[in-house]
């Protein structure tokens, strides 16, 4: 008897990070759906991934590393990682590699199975070439077949060196506005006596250590200058417990959650945001909430990145537009004194908030491809490498 041809498509996908885990996710559940096969996806991803079907080889946190500093720590764990990934590729045979932002890790992978024939190589997310490592463009196009981008002014830097480049926009903030959640009058005076605010540390939990203890002494000071104020700290499920324990005994009335709902609403409706930078303050300018961002790095961390950063700004927000109108604090500058004073100048200058809110609406624009859901347009670019 013939044996039964195995006609399944096997696609090698890879997510490090929280965000692109929800990215990776909309992307598996769009392939499923455009692809005439069925289809195994293997590799690395979080929660949602496996949730659609995603098979595991090792958990997403093993490689949620940021800094030069934090890579160093764990640079063996790392390695065999590194190895571990490389050999799953070899072993599971597929016909696409997906990799997905984390590009330290991934672009490393790509490049060492890029001898491989018949894999296509494809990666989302592109890496911030336009503020350093210029060089990694050229370098990507050598062993890349396709590069998906999230922002339309990322394309030139890639397709001027031959790579196929596609922008598809951004997932997170598509899907945020397909969610019926009212977004708050912004151009109201605020009312002084009832604030609401964000505090927003971070999802990882280094730049959780080193903001919470400030960021709770900026809301005591806030406290010092208004009657009637209250603080929504949104973190993930990994980290609650941690910083439940700082809040607890910091005498401050506030509402601590994990759950995802929760956050957009609680996005859509306070009156400012004190945040870690990171995809948070793209999130926040879609509900045009005005905010100030902090950061923290490992010191020796942060002296390379100053040598090596060609832009002087963190958020993305302030890159769209090509101007600083969200007031950026790292470092030793990131003090409770520093961000305790341009969180009450944002709470009580009208005109400095629409001015942000004006900024938002044309940043989010620039993120936004016709409309379409950008999982669907990056599963139909993958569909035609197939």
């Amino acid at each position: 008897m013939r044996s039964k041809i195995n006609h399944e498509k096997i696609i090698f996908i890879i997510a490090g990070e929280l965000s692109g885990d929800h990215i990776g996710a909309g992307l598996i559940h769009q392939l499923k759906k455009l692809c005439n096969k069925p289809i195994k996806f293997v590799g690395v991803g979080g929660p949602q991934m496996i949730k659609e079907g995603l098979n595991p080889i090792f958990d997403m946190s093993e490689i949620s590393v940021m800094g030069i500093f934090e890579i160093a720590c764990k640079i063996n764990k790392i390695i065999k990682l590194l190895k571990l990934t490389e050999q799953s590729v070899y072993d599971n045979k597929p016909s696409i590699l997906i990799t997905i932002d984390s590009p330290g890790f991934n672009l490393r992978i790509q490049k060492k199975v890029s001898h491989i024939k018949n894999l296509k190589k494809i990666h989302y997310v592109a890496p911030t070439v336009w503020a350093w490592k210029r060089y990694r463009a050229k370098q990507m196009a050598k062993f890349l077949d396709l590069l998906l981008v999230l922002f339309d002014f990322e394309k030139k830097y890639f397709t001027s060196e031959g790579l196929d480049t596609e922008f598809v926009g951004h997932a997170g903030i598509f899907s945020m506005n397909n969610n019926k959640i009212n977004i708050k009058n912004r151009n109201k005076v605020l009312d002084l006596s009832n604030l609401k605010i964000a505090l927003l540390p971070g999802s990882r939990q280094g730049e959780i250590k080193k903001l919470i203890p400030i960021f709770i002494g900026v809301a005591k000071e806030l406290s010092k200058s208004f009657d009637n104020i209250e603080f929504f700290v949104v973190t993930l499920p990994a980290h609650e417990d941690y910083i439940e324990k700082h809040m607890q005994d910091s005498g401050l009335k506030y509402y601590l959650t994990s759950n995802v709902e929760e956050k957009l609403n609680i996005y859509s409706s306070v009156d400012c945001a004190l945040c870690a930078s990171g995809t948070v303050s793209l999130e926040l300018a879609n509900y045009r909430t005005p905010m100030v961002v902090a950061y923290k790095l490992n010191w020796l961390t942060w002296i390379l990145v100053r040598f090596m950063v060609k832009v002087n700004t963190a958020s993305i927000v302030n890159i769209i537009l090509n101007k600083k109108i969200i007031s950026e604090y790292f470092q030793n500058k990131a003090s409770v004194k520093n961000l305790s004073i341009a969180v009450k100048d944002l709470l009580i200058d009208k005109d400095l908030r629409n001015q942000q809110i004006q900024g938002f609406d044309e940043a989010i624009k620039c993120v936004i491809n016709s409309s379409k859901d950008p999982s669907y347009l990056a599963a139909k670019a993958i569909m035609r490498k197939m």
